[in-house]
């Protein structure tokens, strides 16, 4: 087991962490904050600075991310619900090593 690690520390709360790994070790925490997916990557031994995944997509409260947890084909399937009433549910296919 290993020791605990601060991921965010945000005045606004990031929600609804998945987590998936590619098959080079890497591992990908993707969380909402702020009406935008965001993206964590552990790679080289170390955490990486969080980016907006879809900076040119304006979200409509983003909610429920889903993800595989293992990168098939060289890509992280994730998938999540926007909006209210109508709901939409989307799907990105993100590249290891993003």
């Amino acid at each position: 087991m290993s020791a605990e690690t601060l991921l965010v520390a945000a005045a606004s709360s990031p929600s609804y962490p998945v987590i998936a790994a590619d098959r080079y070790g890497s591992l990908y925490v993707f969380f909402v904050q702020n009406g935008q997916i965001m993206l964590l990557m552990w790679t080289s031994g170390a955490w990486r600075t969080p980016i907006t995944l879809f900076p040119g997509h304006a979200y409509n409260t983003p909610v429920y991310l889903s993800c595989n947890q293992y990168a098939q084909n060289g890509r992280i399937c994730l998938v999540w619900v926007e909006g209210t009433s109508p709901y939409q549910l989307w799907f990105a296919a993100i590249p290891e090593g993003y």
